[in-house]
């Protein structure tokens, strides 16, 4: 699919409004939006040059800030996204998984380097956190790097996002 001029723009604030409605139920503790779910894979992918001129087959889905929480996945060096990421003027930022992290840069510390996947403003991202590893979309693989890139900041029009929730423990959430 095409990117229709303006699509982005208006899917995006259906997604936060979506998000802030499920985040006011009673019993939510987080809520967020990702191009995949636990046991589907869909985002952009392929082989990205890396800054050492080795290619990297990289998985690169889309989310909303709260992503990691939500899925109860930590951060584990640097930062998660914030809602002024998501602000139109705001740099692309990225936050990677530890696999990639480890094959991109070989050991050295990934925060603030440029990252590998293609942004709307045509601008690099640069990467902001580290994430622990997950099982999610190849639960019984290895684990594939991964660069997480913010919708609004990703070059496309399509929306197809999962919501993801998390509850309170014992909490009756009216989803």
């Amino acid at each position: 699919q095409r990117n229709i001029p303006g699509t982005s723009q208006r899917l995006d604030r259906t997604y936060r409004d979506l998000i802030q409605q499920v985040q006011a139920i009673t019993g939510v503790r987080s809520a967020s939006l990702a191009q995949f779910t636990p046991t589907s894979r869909r985002g952009l992918g392929g082989a990205f040059d890396l800054p050492n001129g080795r290619k990297l087959q990289v998985f690169a889905p889309m989310i909303y800030p709260d992503y990691f929480a939500t899925m109860g996945i930590p951060v584990v060096q640097g930062r998660d996204f914030v809602e002024t990421d998501m602000n139109e003027n705001a740099p692309p930022v990225a936050v990677v998984n530890e696999s990639f992290a480890r094959q991109a840069y070989e050991g050295a510390a990934a925060i603030g380097k440029p990252c590998v996947v293609p942004t709307r403003s045509r601008r690099p991202c640069e990467i902001i956190g580290v994430v622990k590893d997950s099982r999610y979309g190849n639960l019984r693989g290895e684990t594939q790097p991964v660069v997480y890139t913010l919708f609004n900041h990703t070059p496309t029009g399509r929306g197809q996002m999962a919501l993801h929730v998390r509850v309170n423990p014992g909490a009756r959430a009216a989803l």
